[in-house]
This record gives C-alpha cells, sequence and structure tokens, in this order.
C-alpha cells in the first residue's frame, strides 16, 4: 500500500511535467510564428517603399530631363535595390512556407505527445488501481484464511471431543454387550435345565 501511495503522485507529477513541456513548445513556436509574419510585413513594406520610390524616380525623370543621366543611373540602382528587395522577399516566402510546415509538424508531434502522456497517465492510473485491488483483495485473503484458521481449530477441538465421546459409547456398548452376552448365556442356561 505505501509502494502503491508513493507511485500515485510521482505518476501525476511526470503527465504533469509532460504537459506543461508541451505547452512550453507551443508558446515558442506561437512566438517564432509571429516573429516570422512581423519580418515577412517588413520586408514587404520595404519591398512597397522601393517600388514606391522607383516610381517617384520615374516620375521625376520625367520632368527633369536635364539630370536623365543622373536619373537614369537612380533609377537603375533602385531597381537594382527592388530585385534585391523581391529577391529577398521570394526567400523569406519559401523559408516561411518550410518554418510553416515544420510548425505543423510539430504541432502534429505535439499533439501525439499529448495523446501518449493521456494514454499513459490512463495506464498508469488503471495499474494503480488494479494493483490497489490486488493489495485488498491479498488482505482480505489473509484475513479470511485466519478466520478460516480459527474455525478449523475449532472444528478440531469439536472432532476430538466427538471421538472421545465416540470412543466412550464404545467402550459402554462394550460392556453392555458383554453384560447382554452373559445374560443370553444364563438364559440360555435356564432354558436347558427347564427341559
Amino acid at each position: 500500500m505505501k509502494k502503491n501511495s508513493f507511485l500515485a503522485p510521482f505518476s501525476h507529477q511526470l503527465a504533469l511535467l509532460g504537459l506543461l513541456q508541451v505547452s512550453s513548445l507551443e508558446l515558442q513556436l506561437e512566438r517564432d510564428r509571429a516573429s516570422l509574419q512581423d519580418e515577412l510585413r517588413s520586408r514587404e513594406l520595404e519591398a512597397q517603399a522601393a517600388d514606391k520610390n522607383l516610381q517617384e524616380m520615374t516620375q521625376h525623370n520625367k520632368q527633369l530631363s536635364k539630370s536623365n543621366s543622373h536619373l537614369t543611373s537612380e533609377m537603375l540602382k533602385c531597381r537594382a535595390e527592388l530585385v534585391s528587395k523581391e529577391s529577398e522577399l521570394e526567400h523569406l516566402r519559401s523559408q516561411a512556407a518550410i518554418k510553416t510546415e515544420q510548425i505543423t509538424g510539430l504541432e502534429q508531434n505535439l499533439q501525439d505527445m499529448k495523446s501518449q502522456i493521456i494514454s499513459k497517465t490512463a495506464m498508469v492510473e488503471d495499474l494503480e488501481e488494479k494493483l490497489r485491488r490486488c493489495e485488498e483483495e491479498q488482505l482480505s485473503s489473509m484475513q479470511e484464511a485466519q478466520v478460516l484458521k480459527g474455525q478449523l481449530r475449532f472444528m478440531q477441538g469439536e472432532l476430538a471431543d466427538n471421538l472421545g465421546q465416540l470412543q466412550e459409547l464404545k467402550d459402554v456398548l462394550q460392556r453392555t454387550q458383554t453384560i447382554s452376552d452373559q445374560r443370553q448365556a444364563q438364559v440360555d442356561k435356564l432354558s436347558v435345565r427347564l427341559r
């Protein structure tokens, strides 16, 4: 019983620890996802700003034809920057997709882990209940055995008394039979004389 009472809180603490670890992993995954989404939005805003800047430079180029060479250089620079930003944005989108897939896999693993923890906790509780019942049945059987032993000793005592009484009855019967045989012999003798 002491062993059972020791295992019960320990198994529950293990289950609780497992669930806390799962919850911690879920929170970390949510933070990573939020951080990745914030970075993606920031990159998109930068790309939009670069595109807007390119449009403004193009308009400015039309108005200032004298600085065409300089504006063309700036435009090419902005276009190159835009291409670079778009490439970086595409790379981030690809990474985001990979991360999302990884997060989905991890979430599935977490759900599987939760199910395993719940299942194992139920199994542990079931085993503990079976152990408790076995210990109770064992205690009950020991108590019944003690009662049966007491009854057996009582019955053995009564049997010994009965055997003593039986022997006494046998002795009385034997004496009675002897007396009866003697009297019958006397009767037989008298019968012979009377003839």
